[in-house]
This record gives C-alpha cells, structure tokens and sequence, in this order.
C-alpha cells in the first residue's frame, strides 16, 4: 500500500517569503515553525528561512527550540509555551526567549538564579495563555523595577487577538453583546505603549498603501500572494 506524500518546495516558500516581505515594505517577519514547521519540515524550512534573513522564529514547546539550536539556527527563538524552573537556565544558555503569561511565571523568573529574555503575552479574551489587561500593568511596573526583570530581558508584548464569532462562523456585528469593543483595542494599545516606552502602530501606519496585484486566470500553484479567492 502506497501512502500519501506532501512535496515541499523550498523554492516556493522562498519565492512567498520573498513576497509577503515585499508586501509589508520588509518589516521584520517572526516565522512560527512550531509542530514541525505544521508538517513542513522544521529543520529544512527554518534554515531556508535563516538564509533568507529571518531574525526571529517561534515554537510551541522548549524541545522544538533546543531542536533548532542544535541544527544551526542561532537566531532568535520565542517559546509560545508556560515556562518552568527547569527552563530558565537552559534558556539563558541556549539564548532561548520564554513567554510570561501568567503572574505566578513572574515569581518564577524572579526566583531564578539566571533570567532569560521573555515576552509578555497579553489575554485579549481567548482565555488561553496571556495576562489581563489589569495584571499587565502591574507586572510592567514591577519589570522597570526589578533587575531581574527589566526592560533589556522583555523583548516583546504580544497577543492572539480575539474576535467572538455566531454559531456558523459569522463575524459578530459591531457593537453586539459579546463582540469585542473599540475600548479594549485601545487598552491594549496602551498597555504596549506603557511596556515599550514609546508610541504604537507606527510599524502598522509606516506600511505604504499597495495596490492589489491582478490575479492571473489560471496562476500556478504558490507562485503569488495574495492567493486567489
């Protein structure tokens, strides 16, 4: 019995890299190759990546990120998930970036003899991994404060931005109850501009307005971006 097979080009992932950059004016790109690059081979696809001038990648678990440093990729590496004390010195020494998303992992890096660099993740309402609104501002206070903590290891200030949906996948109308409001985007806003000490959404707003390419009628497997609807 013959099983199925999935062909990767890397040649195309270089050529869609390549576009995605050009569409965001080369803004840094994060490459997130957790679960085996989502089947694609994590190994071949983040070196490609590297060579093509990726600084940042990203993974699910803290053995996905040994894993790549063990294969050569020495740039920066963000670990998506909860730290533990086990973590913390390994990823000092490994140059590894761990995710603070709970207050309790803020006791955690405080109480480790060597603290790593660190993204805060912020809960914009999925209820998974992240602190709240609330939380977030205490713990950026306690990061200028305390040495173990400051500012040179927060790296970052991320989230999954949460949109709740009607039964059937249909997009809540503005202003429908449960539907996210204007105020809680603008908190997070602040929130970040408390973290990093400076204004947000420049990177968003520096992004010049490009025209759409024209779709060809009959285009070639990844060989465009947007693709096709």
């Amino acid at each position: 019995m013959v099983s199925p097979k999935a062909i990767i080009h890397l040649d195309n992932l270089v050529h869609n890299y390549r576009l995605i950059k050009n569409q965001l004016n080369n803004l840094p790109i994060m490459a997130i190759v957790k679960a085996n690059a989502y089947g694609h081979g994590v190994i071949e696809v983040s070196k490609v990546l590297q060579n093509e001038g990726v600084k940042f990648f990203a993974v699910f678990t803290f053995n996905e990120a040994l894993e790549l440093r063990e294969a050569g990729i020495n740039e920066d590496i963000l670990v998506f998930c909860r730290p533990t004390k086990e973590m913390l010195k390994i990823a000092y020494k490994k140059d590894i970036t761990l995710n603070l998303s709970d207050p309790d992992d803020v006791r955690l890096f405080y109480e480790g003899k060597q603290s790593p660099k660190f993204h805060l993740k912020i809960d914009t309402g999925m209820t998974r991994l992240g602190v709240s609104f609330n939380e977030a501002y205490e713990i950026i206070d306690l990061i200028k404060k305390e040495g173990k903590l400051s500012e040179k290891k927060n790296k970052g200030l991320w989230a999954n931005i949460h949109a709740k949906r009607k039964r059937g996948g249909k997009m809540r109308k503005k202003g429908a109850k449960g539907a996210p409001k204007a105020s809680d985007f603008a908190a997070a806003k602040r929130t970040a501009k408390k973290a990093t000490g400076g204004p947000v959404g420049k990177v968003v707003k520096g992004i010049k307005k490009t025209t759409k390419p024209k779709r060809p009628k009959n285009p070639p497997a990844y060989d465009h971006f947007p693709p096709p609807r």
